[in-house]
């Protein structure tokens, strides 16, 4: 019998520091109550959004119990996979340079040891791939492109809940497909991504003609300029 319980836990997460003691210990704590698993899931990922950058990469060690557990039960894999990609982009967005560092550390450790299923892994990749390719600062922006970052960042955002999708069906594929369960919640995940593709296909055609818009106007400039340009040569003879 395990001496688990919500506020325990909560106390625990909240303390937790990002050492190798103090990740350990609850490490091992959260083996001991393993028959809380979707419970214990379900409360990191909700400390996970509300904790400082710092706190956060603490949680994200956390999920190492999952090195130790792998070899008895899959319990915690399992709860952890459908929102790990959720956490790892939350935290790498939010962090600094260090922090992505430490990020692409765990990863790299993940795929050595075979920590969680290639697939996911590589999903987590493509999506702070996407992170680091269109990190727009909107204080780098005149505000006459703002519309553009805005397009851009839900362009961005679809790509990254598609990917999520894709994996948990990846992910339920790998289940007994003769299940009723698994049947209706495939079907589920198919239904959100067709209408999430739908619902893009209007946002990318938004994102096109605003960097048309641009683009004329940035070809009003050249014109303006160049007539300008012709003035001066002129006027100079």
């Amino acid at each position: 019998m395990n001496d688990y319980s919500k506020d325990k836990l909560l106390q625990k997460l909240r303390t937790l520091t990002d050492t190798q003691a103090s990740i350990s210990m609850v490490s091992k704590w959260l083996l001991s109550c393993k028959e809380n698993h979707s419970e214990i899931v379900k409360l990191w990922w909700e400390e996970v959004q509300k904790a400082n950058i710092s706190k956060k990469m603490a949680l994200l060690n956390l999920c190492n119990v999952c090195q130790i557990s792998r070899k008895k039960y899959d319990e915690y894999i399992k709860d952890f996979i459908p929102i790990l990609p959720d956490a790892i982009s939350l935290v790498y967005r939010h962090g600094n340079s260090t922090i992505q560092r430490k990020i692409l550390r765990l990863l790299s450790i993940w795929e050595e040891r075979q920590v969680f299923p290639k697939h996911v892994l590589a999903n987590i990749h493509t999506i702070i791939k996407s992170k680091r390719s269109v990190t727009i600062s909107s204080s780098r922006l005149p505000k006459k492109y703002s519309e553009l970052q805005e397009r851009l960042i839900q362009v961005e955002k679809f790509q990254i809940d598609k990917n999520i999708i894709e994996s948990e069906i990846t992910q339920l594929l790998s289940k007994d497909m003769t299940n009723k369960e698994n049947i209706k919640a495939k079907e589920q995940l198919e239904e959100k991504k067709n209408k999430l593709i739908e619902n893009n296909v209007s946002k990318r055609h938004q994102l096109i003609e605003e960097l048309k818009r641009i683009l004329k106007y940035q070809e009003e400039l050249i014109e303006e300029e160049e007539e300008y340009h012709k003035k001066k040569k002129i006027n100079k003879y």
